[in-house]
């Protein structure tokens, strides 16, 4: 599902950064994107979508060092 229609974002893309992220932390995985940088209407989405994803992540890798 698109997430961010401005950059062509999607959940895959978003799931895809956090994977190869060496940045622990939710603001510069968005700045990376470019998430919320054009009309912003997907900014709190992108957050959401972000969250769930880590807190995922660290369900099943307890020794992450991904912050919320």
């Amino acid at each position: 599902m698109y997430i961010c229609i401005c950059k062509g974002i999607t959940e895959d893309k978003i799931r895809s950064a956090i994977k190869h992220s060496h940045s622990p932390n939710t603001k510069d995985i968005l700045k990376k994107l470019g998430v919320g940088t054009d009309c912003g209407t997907c900014l709190l989405h992108s957050i959401d979508a972000i969250i769930a994803e880590i807190k995922s992540k660290n369900k099943s890798d307890k020794t992450s060092s991904f912050k919320v």
